[in-house]
């Protein structure tokens, strides 16, 4: 009977040994996941102010202008994310960018329509401008900036800090999909980073190329016509299907992590 107590104290001591780091650990990615909510705001406010100074240097070539801006506010929020413990995931593999075209490779038809449909605008109207390859380039640039900036705010700093508070139990994997859960699996940003420019590439290379620096006030104004409504609406439809095997592969797999803030 004496053993028998003596059996159940020691189990009671071990459970407790046991669940004190994991106290900790739980207490720290809440601390983590607060502070994160605070970079995320610094650093919201501080790439709104880079992207409009970006845009006084250069008021002849906004396009110009805006990824200069967007590049700047990209690099500052890439330190916050570095700072906050982000740094294990500044990485590019081969076997990271696979994986994330081989899950998200739907999307990019979500870019492409958009650029295709002004194709055939354009065609029917006639005439290419000049300036439409070194307009690519700049394009190109601007999709950099923003790959970086978007993407080091939202799978960085606000996905890590959601995963060091609440990674720890299956409401973490529902932060977000597809790009969400390719940065889980691969521990990698760069990746992300990478299929998010090459994506807005397909969708504004061809509408700002074409349209010059008349279209680099707002990439996301269009024509809001039943043709674009259509064109949108078939995006929808054809994201649906990556999000949802996201979400299946999320739910499946990742029950417990808490993110590079935690590593």
């Amino acid at each position: 009977m004496a053993g028998g107590r003596h059996m159940a104290h020691a189990d009671q001591q071990d459970s407790q040994v046991q669940g004190a780091p994991q106290e900790g650990i739980a207490k720290r990615g809440w601390v983590k996941m607060a502070v994160s909510v605070v970079a995320s705001i610094v650093a919201t406010m501080a790439a709104a102010g880079l992207l409009f100074a970006g845009l006084l240097p250069f008021p002849d070539n906004p396009i110009l202008g805006a990824s200069v801006g967007r590049i700047a506010a990209g690099l500052v929020v890439t330190i916050i994310f570095v700072l906050l413990g982000g740094r294990p995931w500044l990485k590019i593999t081969g076997s990271g960018l696979a994986y994330t075209f081989r899950r998200a490779w739907m999307l990019l038809l979500i870019g492409a329509v958009p650029g295709g449909f002004t194709v055939f605008q354009t065609a029917m109207r006639g005439g290419i401008p000049e300036d439409f390859l070194p307009t690519l380039a700049l394009v190109a640039l601007l999709c950099i900036g923003i790959g970086i900036l978007e993407e080091c705010i939202f799978r960085g700093i606000e996905l890590n800090g959601l995963l060091a508070g609440l990674g720890g139990c299956r409401l973490g994997v529902l932060a977000s999909v597809v790009l969400c859960e390719t940065c889980m699996h691969t521990r990698e940003l760069g990746s992300a980073v990478l299929f998010h420019a090459l994506n807005d590439f397909l969708m504004m290379s061809v509408t700002m190329g074409l349209q010059g620096n008349t279209a680099a006030s707002s990439y996301t104004n269009t024509d809001l016509s039943t043709a674009v409504y259509a064109v949108y609406g078939a995006m929808i439809v054809v994201s649906l299907w990556p999000t949802i095997q996201a979400l299946r592969h999320l739910w499946s797999e990742h029950q417990v992590d808490r993110g590079a803030f935690m590593e």
